[in-house]
């Protein structure tokens, strides 16, 4: 087992991580890159779905405005799922696979046929499931700002990154050492790692610490 593990997120998301390795003498260090403004929006088209990328998604957007009861709710995994289910709403469409964002996109694509959707989004969103819908049956709002703030971390012999944004936040002040192991949350963040240059060991079918604590 390493003795050092690295994950790009803070200590509250990985409580569950952090238990798991707790016994195996394995030191963890936890740090998200990211933090988050709630931007001023308004959507005043119609429209037949609302389609929730992430729980943050979900709470920023709830800050402002209500979820429609007519409007079909859909979302990308269990993990924003769960996030809706504890705030009364149920979810119609749930990604299978959140980490195979391309997957999930050409399935929502099918299920929605030609509704219209509302996708909630932050600024540095990459369009990943709402490019792969026709033009006219999108409507996006930004309803949070990402900021990246870098930080020095100790070398570690495992690498578990999160997001591209948080890819981008560890290479403000940070490199990867040469023999370490890389882990990716997702297609999108092992797309990013490899346009860096890094090799990604494993790149995780459902971005949840559950999934992590079985991989490792």
């Amino acid at each position: 087992m390493p003795k050092r593990i690295f994950i790009s997120k803070s200590n509250s998301e990985s409580v569950d991580l952090s238990a798991s390795l707790s016994s195996q003498n394995t030191e963890l260090i936890t740090h998200s890159f990211l933090h988050f403004e709630g931007i001023e929006f308004n959507v005043e088209a119609p429209y037949d779905i609302i389609f929730f990328t992430s729980p943050r998604a979900v709470l920023f957007f709830k800050a402002r405005l209500d979820i429609p009861r007519e409007v079909k709710i859909a979302c990308t995994g269990q993990k924003t799922a769960d996030s809706l289910a504890i705030l009364g709403y149920h979810v119609d469409f749930k990604g299978e696979k959140s980490g195979d964002i391309q997957q999930v996109a050409a399935k929502f694509k099918t299920w929605a046929e030609d509704r219209t959707v509302l996708f909630p989004i932050s600024d540095i969103s990459l369009h990943t499931i709402s490019s792969q819908l026709n033009l006219n049956s999108v409507i996006e709002v930004e309803v949070y700002k990402t900021i990246i703030q870098g930080i020095r971390v100790e070398p570690c012999d495992i690498y578990v990154f999160t997001s591209p944004s948080n890819v981008d936040g560890f290479l403000i002040e940070n490199e990867v050492p040469i023999k370490a192991r890389i882990i990716a949350w997702g297609t999108s963040t092992q797309d990013a790692l490899i346009q860096k240059g890094f090799k990604v060991e494993h790149t995780m079918e459902e971005s949840s610490i559950k999934s992590l604590v079985e991989y490792l």
